[in-house]
């Protein structure tokens, strides 16, 4: 790790002076062989990222709020896209920034199951464990939006099978509700037939039998979501749209002002 502060600047990120401050998230590997880390267990209570901004933005005068160095004044949105497993929240990411980068300005796309597996890459934690990667990822995805955020970025999409239930997800986006970050929630809900098809295809295309057993889990996960839907969220019927007029429905969406949350 450099500890030449124009170095240091010249890749866009400040360090704290001082024994108080920490690194950002993506630099703990790289400052590990220097100082000692917490324990996991309390990475999300002792961890506060670094401003992180181009070079030649000047850091914001606006104090930080709880902790989190603010993002700037221009406004800046986060989208979080849930549902049950298969609805296409995955091919609806990798359409967002082709198709509305020249609408909303840069887009950084984030899966919540790529950050499980940064630490269960073959989904076999024990059950005892499950509680606490997800609390660890989870808090690495907020932190990681939040530096696309801090680092310019108009919008990040965050695609997630877990934060489909309402007290869950307000807390997740409480920090960026801190930072004034406008939070959209938007749930993709196709037809049961549907969603079984997609299903179907996602074996087909891998070269696997279909799996009669996950897609009655989809449903009945599709089933679960819809129960807990409500005003809080703004629902897409992506049934008979393509992953990129997904997108276009959800930005629609967003300038109306559909699915925004509250502090």
């Amino acid at each position: 790790m450099p500890d030449d502060p124009q170095r240091i600047r010249a890749i866009g990120v400040d360090l704290p002076s001082g024994h108080g401050g920490y690194a950002p998230a993506f630099h703990l590997a790289r400052m590990t062989a220097a100082h000692t880390l917490s324990p996991p267990a309390r990475l999300c209570c002792h961890l506060r990222p670094a401003v992180c901004r181009p070079v030649d933005q000047p850091p914001t005068s606006r104090a930080s709020v709880a902790g989190y160095p603010s993002v700037g004044r221009t406004m800046k949105r986060v989208v979080v896209i849930s549902g049950a497993m298969g609805v296409g929240k995955s091919e609806t990411l990798k359409s967002m920034r082709e198709t509305l980068i020249d609408m909303v300005g840069e887009i950084a796309v984030l899966e919540s199951d790529q950050f499980y597996m940064m630490i269960d890459p073959r989904w076999t934690c024990p059950p005892d464990r499950v509680d606490h990667y997800n609390a660890v990822s989870g808090w690495l995805l907020r932190e990681t939006a939040l530096g696309f955020l801090r680092a310019g970025f108009a919008w990040v999409a965050i695609a997630s099978n877990g934060h489909w239930k309402q007290r869950s997800t307000r807390e997740f986006v409480r920090p960026f509700l801190l930072e004034n970050v406008s939070v959209h929630h938007i749930t993709l809900d196709p037809e049961e037939e549907i969603l079984r098809q997609r299903i179907a295809q996602r074996s087909k295309a891998a070269g696997l039998a279909v799996d009669e057993q996950r897609a009655a889990e989809a449903v009945e996960m599709l089933f679960q979501v819809r129960q807990a839907l409500g005003t809080w969220t703004h629902v897409v019927d992506n049934s008979q749209l393509t992953p990129e007029a997904t997108v276009r429905a959800i930005h629609d969406a967003i300038e109306r002002r559909h699915g925004l949350m509250h502090p």
